[in-house]
């Protein structure tokens, strides 16, 4: 596992900002029926903050966003040396704190990706449905 030296450091700073974490699974195909099967392999926590981002529409008394919550993810997952991309069809679970915490994953809106000066993939973005 090659160590980016550079982004490592420049995480560090923001890691006590980032008091929650959420485990990321990928998928390895489908069975029989059609239905995904998750990898455990490929399961990675990634040190995050979590915020709600509810947005009431004006034209609707009491409507709300599709997206009340998001989260700004740190691409280095913990105890990993490099950023390791988070993509839509994965499966992303709440694993810390308490209150946030759950067995239901949670399922992804909009993903987006910020590089640091050097190309790096720095932080991503991400809204819950």
């Amino acid at each position: 596992m090659s160590e980016n030296l550079g982004l490592l450091a420049y995480q560090f700073l923001y890691a006590p900002l980032c008091n929650h974490v959420i485990e990321v699974v990928s998928f390895n195909g489908h069975d029989n029926y059609g239905k995904p099967v998750l990898d455990p392999s490929t399961a990675r926590q990634y040190k995050c903050l979590l915020q709600m981002n509810e947005e009431t529409a004006q034209s609707t008394p009491g409507a709300t966003d599709d997206f009340p919550y998001m989260a700004y993810v740190l691409s280095v997952p913990i105890g990993q040396g490099d950023a390791v991309p988070i993509r839509a069809e994965e499966q992303v679970t709440v694993i810390s704190p308490a209150y946030w915490a759950s067995d239901t994953p949670r399922l992804l809106g909009k993903i987006n990706t910020y590089f640091d000066q050097y190309g790096n993939n720095f932080v991503m973005v991400f809204t819950f449905k």
